[in-house]
């Protein structure tokens, strides 16, 4: 199969005999064309408000500004260009930094060798090894084909209180706060009743959920 890669940041996916198959470069004319299943995150991103989302944004861009004074020769959109650029680069860089948390709690045990990453990595395996009795998958393709929806779940192992669990790992920034109840986002818990709800579909298990915050932003 020949598709056409092209910006997205959407997170499509292709049914094929052998399973389910990650097409992350895929554009939304070829994701059409071929019929591909999109993630839960991305109909979440496409049709659910996330005030939380946003207000980071608008934070983010208000702090570009004040790191950034406007030079006398730039125009008002040149400016405003150069702090929605670094505003960005802000986002890119947290979302890079989540990517490589995932990807060190996924090598497990393995020690992290990312010094920029170890310590929150540190909190996650102390949280872990004191909650989870067995790893059972982890990084694993999940469909559900009535719908035609698909994602990448995190973990699937037993809890030491909750039994069978599907878990999502999520990097949040908490400013040296304790995370709490309401810094839980909503596409989050969403997200995690489409991977519970198919998996309990698929296997006939009983499954439940945890979404799990790890501080980005701070190391204790």
């Amino acid at each position: 199969m020949n598709y056409v890669k092209a910006e997205s940041s959407s997170h499509d996916y292709e049914s094929t005999p052998d399973g389910i198959i990650a097409r992350y470069d895929a554009g939304l004319r070829d994701a059409r064309k071929f019929g591909f299943y999109p993630s839960p995150s991305t109909i979440i991103k496409d049709t659910l408000a996330s005030p939380g989302l946003e207000i980071w944004k608008q934070n983010e861009l208000i702090k570009a500004s004040f790191k950034l004074p406007r030079d006398e020769w730039e125009s008002d959109e040149e400016y405003a260009a150069r702090i929605i650029k670094e505003g960005k680069r802000k986002g890119s860089e947290a979302a890079d930094k989540g990517t490589r948390i995932h990807k060190a709690i996924e090598e497990h045990p393995s020690p992290c060798e990312d010094e920029s990453i170890a310590g929150h990595v540190k909190q996650w395996a102390e949280w872990y090894e004191t909650t989870h009795t067995r790893q059972i998958s982890a990084e694993f393709f999940i469909a559900d084909h009535r719908i035609g929806v698909a994602g990448k779940c995190d973990y699937k192992g037993i809890h030491r209180e909750h039994g069978l669990i599907i878990a999502d790992w999520k990097t949040k920034e908490t400013k040296g706060k304790p995370i709490k109840n309401s810094d839980f986002y909503e596409s989050w818990l969403i997200q995690g009743a489409f991977y519970t709800k198919t998996e309990e579909h698929n296997t006939g298990e009983r499954i439940n959920f945890q979404s799990v915050a790890i501080p980005s932003d701070r190391v204790d």
